[in-house]
């Protein structure tokens, strides 16, 4: 099994755990469970424009330092 292989196992078992303890009537009693939706793509995307959503890393909690000569 590879690294994301176990990833993925360890969140199905997260998901499974949390839908035993919450239902979606748990959250309708929220503050914020009425609030207005807002678009993230509408934010990152005004009309005639690109937008990017970009991460550079010097190093991964898995992998270690990925750049020496990060700058």
């Amino acid at each position: 099994m590879n690294f994301l292989s176990e990833i993925i196992e360890v969140k199905k078992k997260e998901v499974n755990k949390l839908r035993q303890s919450f239902s979606l009537n748990s959250f309708r009693d929220s503050e914020f469970f009425d609030s207005p939706v807002h678009s993230l793509r509408d934010v990152l995307l005004p009309a005639g424009r690109l937008g990017i959503i970009a991460e550079i890393k010097k190093a991964s909690p898995s992998k270690g330092v990925l750049k020496q000569d990060f700058d």
